[in-house]
């Protein structure tokens, strides 16, 4: 409304000056001054009403999250010219785990690239190109990504899990120690980190460490004690029978179990 009334009165005004020049410099430039004001108040107007779209359709938003959709939703929304550069830059983390879940890890890379250029302070960018190289392979760029993560979100047991793992692969099993403990104080039920911890104490020969990693999940509720009770009768250390009771005799197994494991790995 605002600019059809400016239209209107910018018109007027061009035709009152117009009609002066008419009648006292010809109508031709009558006719060349009328067409100015036109196109400048049509010019104005248009301006003045496009209203670029700023939010993203939440259809499309859903989609980019989905592993089946993924690739083409996030396709969708990083094509659009709607979206600002925070909201991009999600919609390309999503599609690199896209790719990433298909396998096709170079293509996850770029497009998580692309996210960290858009959003350099955002940790996922980071995290997320850190676990495909690791899936490649590539253990000191994954180490190089997932210590950027831990300096922007040091507040996230993820972030120290994930370094954690990339130096137990890289042999560094007491640095992986550290950080499997630093995410076990941000968040005392991170599977991940118990597991770890059970792992690297494996490798650096400490059974009883190891042991211990392992029934503290137990008791913190984080390891079905049935499942692994079936897991050490099938690897012939427990003949009890499989109730889910941990009591002494699985407890036996249970270090037998992880005694052997150790030593394979040490």
């Amino acid at each position: 409304m605002i600019g059809i009334g400016l239209f209107v009165i910018f018109l007027l005004l061009g035709l009152r000056i117009a009609w002066h020049l008419l009648r006292f410099r010809g109508l031709g430039i009558f006719v060349a001054m009328v067409g100015i004001v036109a196109y400048a108040a049509i010019g104005r107007a248009s301006v003045t009403s496009v209203e670029p779209e700023t939010t993203p359709p939440a259809d499309l938003v859903a989609a980019c999250q989905q592993v089946e959709t993924g690739l083409e939703a996030c396709t969708g929304a990083i094509e659009s010219t709607h979206w600002p550069e925070d909201e991009l830059s999600w919609a390309y983390n999503n599609r690199g785990l896209a790719y990433a879940a298909t396998g096709d890890l170079l293509n996850a890379i770029r497009d998580h690239s692309k996210a960290i250029e858009l959003s350099p302070e955002d940790p996922a960018g980071w995290t997320n190109r850190g676990n495909a190289h690791a899936t490649l392979g590539d253990l000191i760029a994954a180490l190089a990504d997932h210590q950027k993560a831990v300096e922007l979100a040091p507040d996230l047991a993820s972030t120290w899990h994930n370094r954690g793992v990339d130096y137990e692969d890289l042999g560094e099993h007491r640095k992986a120690l550290e950080d499997y403990r630093r995410a076990l104080t941000l968040d005392p039920r991170h599977v991940g980190s118990h597991l770890g911890i059970a792992t690297a104490n494996c490798k650096l020969s400490r059974v009883n460490a190891a042991v211990k990693a392992r029934l503290a999940m137990l008791e913190k509720g984080l390891t079905d004690p049935l499942t692994l009770q079936r897991q050490l009768k099938q690897d012939g250390f427990y003949t009890g029978p499989l109730d889910g009771l941990f009591g002494k005799g699985s407890r036996a197994a249970l270090r037998a179990w992880i005694r052997q494991g150790c030593l394979a790995q040490a």
